[in-house]
């Protein structure tokens, strides 16, 4: 009874969210994507005067926001980008960096010492209600991305939206 009583409110606050960056457009001045947002987790800054805002939902969330800025400090782009269309252009080779700048901070990094690997996970959500983890793996040494691989996350039973 108490979950159902809840449910509105977890459904509002979930609108909020996406009407949050949802009312990011492009040619929103600096200033208002930071009252907007708060101030991202990551910026970088490019060499010809633009840069990138990265804005988690974390730590267990599912989506990560790039805000791309132009040089005049206005929004070009905002992406989500835990998703196949950012999946796919990482590429073996890539450096850490690389990978960062693309799908942002990983909620988790593991190292497997037998593999010499050292992987980074990002949880996100297909179809609306599938879970998965998304892993990069990198040579420990070089830093240079191998392969990427995907798994259920065991934290879901049923392909749902219960957790276990």
């Amino acid at each position: 009874m108490i979950i159902l009583r809840a449910l509105p409110l977890v459904l509002l606050a979930a609108l909020a969210g996406c009407a949050g960056f949802g009312s990011v457009t492009p040619g929103t001045p600096e200033q208002q994507v930071r009252a907007k947002l708060g101030a991202p987790n990551d910026v970088w800054k490019n060499s010809y005067g633009s840069e990138v805002w990265e804005y988690r939902e974390g730590p267990v969330g599912f989506n990560t926001y790039m805000v791309r800025l132009g040089s005049d400090h206005a929004v070009r782009q905002v992406d989500q980008v835990l998703q196949d269309a950012f999946f796919s252009k990482l590429t073996p080779g890539m450096s850490r960096d690389q990978v960062h700048r693309l799908l942002g901070k990983p909620k988790e990094v593991r190292h497997y010492g037998g593999l010499h690997e050292e992987v980074w996970s990002w949880r996100y959500r297909e179809a609306s209600h599938f879970y998965w983890f998304f892993n990069a793996h990198f040579d420990e040494a070089s830093g240079k991305l191998l392969r990427v691989s995907r798994i259920e996350d065991p934290y879901y039973s049923d392909r749902g939206d219960s957790p276990r």
